[in-house]
């Protein structure tokens, strides 16, 4: 390499030269980065713009060695509160192993707004909510109807909340085309079924338990022993009969042992 750098810059003939011009770079380094306002930082008689600019921003030069602006400027995050409980609620779920996605994250903060909405509501019916916490209502009102009007804006703001917080979704747990309310008539659709499983074992006499169960005498005269095992958190009916037949046959087997 010293080889090299001789044929290149013949005034550099030694390792000594090389290591002096090196040194000499490092300072015109350090002497751009102090004097990078227009003046010498360093010195504070001079009176030009950029000694004022040095001592306007000297406490924030220390804090964070940018030397521009001191930290907390700019416009307050009022709904930061909603923007914390979102993010532990982030942690909790990916901690026990749980997928989220974006639409997770929306109706976290979306549920937790509308609560302090509901909450603001009753003390300002009572006559009890404060003039600053009225105006804060109508400003949470005014920002969730924003949020909720705008696609776009609340994709935006979603991605602003998750950058904050580090919240990471990798691949996303809605694998189906549904929308929200085909969703939720298939979750009402699933509890049914599950309350009319809950009934037959429950309630159901040995016609209704015909063709679900095994021997539906035996399952009746044993029903105070039997544990109902829901294993989907969307039960399905089909598995819902399958648990009981589990069960039957378990407690059989405990019976003729």
């Amino acid at each position: 390499m010293q080889q090299a750098i001789r044929r290149e810059l013949p005034t550099l003939s030694s390792r000594l030269k090389v290591k002096k011009l090196m040194r000499q770079e490092e300072l015109v380094r350090n002497i751009l980065h102090t004097r990078r306002l227009g003046a010498d930082l360093s010195s504070p008689q001079k009176k030009g713009r950029g000694a004022r600019l040095a001592k306007i921003n000297q406490s924030s030069r220390q804090d964070s060695g940018a030397g521009f602006r001191a930290r907390g400027g700019g416009r307050k995050n009022k709904f930061l509160k909603f923007w914390q409980q979102v993010k532990t609620w982030h942690t909790c779920e990916r901690l026990t192993g749980v997928q989220v996605d974006t639409q997770d994250i929306w109706l976290k903060f979306s549920d937790a707004a509308t609560l302090e909405i509901k909450l603001l509501k009753l003390w300002h019916s009572r006559g009890k909510l404060p003039a600053d916490q009225q105006v804060w209502l109508k400003e949470l009102q005014e920002r969730m109807q924003k949020l909720e009007s705008n696609q776009k804006y609340q994709e935006v703001y979603l991605d602003r909340m998750m950058a904050w917080g580090g919240m990471k979704v990798g691949r996303p747990s809605r694998t189906s085309s549904m929308t929200l309310a085909e969703e939720h008539l298939n979750w009402k659709v699933s509890m049914k079924s599950w309350d009319r499983a809950v009934w037959l074992a429950g309630l159901g006499t040995a016609e209704d338990l015909e063709g679900v169960i095994a021997l539906p005498a035996e399952f009746i005269n044993r029903r105070a022993d039997i544990a109902l095992v829901m294993a989907d958190q969307v039960p399905k009916f089909h598995l819902i009969f399958k648990v009981f037949q589990c069960c039957f046959l378990m407690l059989v087997s405990w019976i003729s042992i």
